[in-house]
């Protein structure tokens, strides 16, 4: 869809929905703060030969663990015998060494793993893949939505650099790895991406580019069995509509005619990000 026609407002109503139905929730606000990120970055851990944000990290398993509290209960009821989170007892179903010296064992709470990669942000990328994928062996029990914004970002060139001083690829970020492989695994999941032209125009001026070229090679064929979903402007019905929701709610302080609207609708095309923003003159 056109930038600003609402995109990003439908995913939300989308994470909404599901939020509200119960369903888990792994969202990416905007793939393009990470792979134009001018924080912190450090070798992976993890990963040989790649690129951890620990303050990128930090941020979205600080939200995954938020959001999803009440699940994760649901998580270890449903993959372990017993669990800790907030009163219950829930622990690791296999071991994980984080460094030569701090290592976390089989059975030990999952509660103080997320608060290793809460305090120690270097090993925030790996706390929150394991989050994940203990997340999503609980499929027969807990419905998981993969809500993405910006997804074309985990595709397109970045503005971080290598410790060479060369422009790293986005695949360099383990973090753009954690979501790649979350979006191709065959583990029960739904995925909902939008795509972003604003994040494309830090590096290039292009108008509305067609998907195709948002998303380059690598981008295509990660997504080859999606189906996609148009978000048309707005109909004159939908713009008219949208004009008296402004209007009733005294969102508008100047009287509008049918005339008015016939400018707002010329001047703005029907573009919700457009109308919006003439409306805020008014």
């Amino acid at each position: 869809g056109h930038t600003g026609c609402g995109k990003s407002t439908i995913l939300a109503q989308v994470i909404q929905r599901c939020f509200q139905s119960g369903w888990a929730v792994i969202h990416i606000p905007n793939v393009f703060d990470w792979t134009h990120s001018t924080n912190e970055t450090r070798p992976s851990g993890m990963f040989p030969n790649m690129i951890d944000q620990p303050t990128e990290a930090s941020n979205w398993l600080k939200r995954i663990s938020m959001v999803n509290q009440q699940h994760i209960k649901m998580v270890c009821l449903a993959v372990f015998s017993t669990c800790s989170w907030f009163g219950l007892q829930m622990k690791l179903s296999e071991s994980h060494s984080w460094s030569s010296q701090e290592q976390s064992s089989a059975g030990d709470s999952l509660e103080k793993v997320i608060e290793l990669g809460l305090v120690r942000a270097r090993f925030a990328t790996d706390v929150t893949s394991l989050l994940i994928d203990e997340m999503l062996k609980a499929e027969n029990k807990l419905k998981v939505l993969v809500a993405i914004d910006g997804f074309n970002g985990l595709f397109n060139p970045t503005s971080m650099k290598t410790s060479e001083g060369n422009m790293a690829e986005a695949d360099r970020l383990s973090l753009v790895k954690v979501a790649v492989d979350l979006v191709t695994s065959k583990l029960p999941a739904a995925v909902v991406v939008a795509l972003s032209t604003r994040g494309v125009k830090r590096m290039k001026k292009l108008l509305d580019p067609p998907a195709e070229s948002l998303l380059l090679n690598k981008g295509q064929e990660v997504v080859k069995n999606f189906d996609w979903l148009e978000v048309p402007t707005f109909s004159r019905k939908e713009f008219d509509t949208c004009i008296d929701l402004y209007t009733s709610n005294g969102w508008i302080a100047k009287k509008i005619n049918s005339n008015h609207k016939h400018q707002l609708w010329y001047l703005t095309c029907g573009v919700p990000s457009e109308i919006s923003k003439t409306l805020s003159y008014i």
